[in-house]
């Protein structure tokens, strides 16, 4: 599951890269070209897998056990 969520997220930052790269400067807020790439609610416009790989028990279990029981994913 791992390989295809970063399969999954690499395809959101490939895009993410090209859009900086079209803008003057190449920065957008803390995205730089070739430096930060800053993709933003992957689980949410991704398809069913990345939201699968954030609400898995095991994720979820450890988000708990380290914030308390009201984790938000942002």
């Amino acid at each position: 599951m791992l390989g295809e969520a970063t399969a999954a997220i690499d395809r959101f930052d490939e895009q993410a890269e090209a859009y900086l790269r079209s803008v003057e400067g190449e920065r957008c807020s803390i995205a730089e070209a070739g430096a930060i790439t800053f993709s933003s609610h992957l689980a949410a416009r991704s398809d069913v897998l990345l939201h699968r790989l954030v609400t898995h028990v095991a994720l979820t279990g450890i988000a708990a056990d380290l914030l308390g029981p009201d984790v938000r994913l942002y």
